[in-house]
């Protein structure tokens, strides 16, 4: 994949998302900017169209040459609020809003990037600690009653013995040494499994062969592709942050086709605590994080210590008003990849400096930290509900909302 990091914002170098409607005008304008571009991608249940620009690069330099261009998107960025100069990509939908709002009045068609999304973001291969070793889950056995459905949307799943029978779609074996972003999946999986052994989880892979990266098209033409599972819940452990801090528009749209049907959980992000990788990528305590920050969404954060005197955990966005829930979220156990994994640690800079192989055992089980794993916990609590008091999704959700819930580990923030 591709990608340009500004700031806090990291996206597809050469791909733009654009309105269904609107991808001739825009085409149009691009040829006249000099930008060659062709449909990579379209959505009809979301509306939308990807534009691949092949030649990106040398294009956008011929775009720096006009000074009063720049100059009026600087000034325009300036305005904003917004530190920082802006990259060729947001450069172009400057100009490119600007020549609609000129020729219609102050219209334009709906036009965003095709951001990068990662898994706890900003989890980069350990930024909130390593999986360890740990002894096994206990997960209930599966009841065979065909319980809710909880869609997650992560990295490919392992294979592991302990949710045989209990996920629809396909299963992986990744063979020797895996990293472990890949376990990603199989961890969040478990945490569900555990405290909803009814519920059958829809598991659809949206992150990179690595386990790190996923665009925001992929995220929500497969979050529009779940209409069809009758999925009650959707967890999504992944995020992203953007340069103009507004959500992405392919999650805006992918959202919006899903609520109110549908319990949309998503991760605060793990960017709580002023460390060097958050410092490095121009994030703060209380940047935004998508789809956790959208409307509707149930942004979800992590505590330590026990649920009577819950204490957020350091890395956990604290006090910001998009999430709604605290749950565990610091050395929790669930299922992992077995066998020799490869534990991998990177600096700011995105350089390794940490290597090793541990061995998880066979089955694998793992101790690891991360708002990923609240999200996961709150999506199982709200699927046991579901079972246990025969609701719906949204009736389970206002249950721990309102703290109906004797005995509950999760918490209102």
């Amino acid at each position: 994949m591709a990608v340009v990091r500004n700031g806090v914002e990291t996206y597809q170098e050469d791909r733009l998302v654009v309105d269904q409607r609107a991808s001739g005008l825009v085409q149009e304008q691009l040829r006249r900017r000099g930008f060659a571009s062709h449909e990579a991608g379209t959505s009809d249940p979301l509306g939308l169209t990807l534009l691949a620009l092949p030649q990106f690069a040398s294009s956008a330099a011929l775009l720096r040459q006009d000074a009063a261009l720049v100059q009026a998107a600087a000034a325009a960025q300036q305005a904003s609020g917004l530190a920082g100069a802006a990259d060729d990509m947001s450069l172009l939908l400057f100009a490119l809003r600007r020549e609609f709002w000129r020729k219609y009045d102050g219209w334009a068609p709906a036009m965003d990037k095709d951001q990068v999304m990662v898994q706890g973001m900003p989890y980069i291969k350990g930024a909130v600690g390593l999986p360890d070793r740990a002894g096994p889950l206990a997960i209930p056995p599966a009841s065979g009653e065909g319980g809710p459905r909880v869609a997650i949307l992560d990295t490919d799943l392992y294979a592991h013995p302990g949710l045989a029978g209990r996920y629809l779609g396909p299963a992986h074996d990744f063979g020797p040494e895996p990293p472990d972003t890949l376990g990603h999946s199989v961890f969040v999986a478990g945490l569900i499994a555990a405290r909803a052994p009814a519920a059958e989880l829809v598991v659809r892979p949206v992150l990179d062969a690595d386990g790190e990266n996923a665009s925001s098209w992929d995220v929500a033409t497969q979050m529009a592709a779940i209409q069809a599972e009758d999925v009650a819940v959707l967890n999504l452990s992944l995020g992203c942050a953007t340069a103009d801090r507004q959500p992405p528009l392919c999650l805006r749209r992918a959202a919006g086709l899903l609520l109110p049907g549908v319990v949309i959980v998503a991760s605060a992000g793990n960017n709580g605590s002023a460390s060097p990788l958050s410092a490095a990528m121009g994030l703060t305590p209380v940047t935004p994080i998508f789809p956790a920050a959208m409307d509707g969404v149930i942004g979800v954060g992590a505590y330590q210590g026990p649920a009577a005197s819950p204490e957020p955990a350091p890395f956990s966005p604290p006090g910001v008003p998009w999430v709604r829930l605290l749950a565990p979220g610091v050395r929790v156990t669930s299922t992992f990849l077995s066998g020799k994994v490869r534990r991998m640690k990177l600096d700011q800079a995105g350089q390794l400096v940490q290597q090793d192989i541990t061995e998880f055992g066979h089955p694998g089980y793992a101790t690891w930290d991360g708002t990923s794993f609240a999200a996961a916990g709150v999506s199982g609590a709200i699927a046991a509900l579901m079972q246990d008091r025969r609701v719906s999704a949204r009736e389970a959700l206002d249950l721990i909302l309102n703290a109906q819930v004797p005995g509950s580990d999760i918490v209102t923030a």
